[in-house]
């Protein structure tokens, strides 16, 4: 909010076509609700913050097209707390009622 964005005018050729549309991080449940996605604090990764909003334990899969090579749990100051299974591209974890996640991503 902070930080205005600032639009750049591309000049290069690249040959391939882009997707008509791309979702970096996917959840496997609607009331998992991806909150934030954005740099670590420390520069460290990517943070993905979610929220359950429906008052009920989910089991969640959440997903993402990036290449990490490791995954961990931390607390709402970003500090590592597990590091977590990450298998194919997809985190599996189960919410409790109205439970806050947030998880580290570490690019490959």
């Amino acid at each position: 909010l902070n930080i205005p964005l600032t639009g750049v005018l591309c000049t290069d050729t690249v040959e391939g076509t882009l997707p008509a549309q791309q979702s970096y991080f996917t959840v496997s449940q609607k009331n998992a609700v991806i909150d934030t996605v954005k740099c670590a604090e420390n520069k460290e990764g990517i943070i993905v913050r979610l929220y359950e909003c429906s008052g009920s334990k989910t089991p969640v899969s959440l997903s993402t097209v990036l290449p990490v090579s490791k995954v961990f749990g931390c607390n709402l100051m970003e500090e590592n707390e597990k590091e977590l299974p990450f298998v194919q591209g997809t985190l599996e974890f189960t919410m409790g009622p109205y439970e806050i996640k947030t998880f580290r991503f570490l690019p490959k």
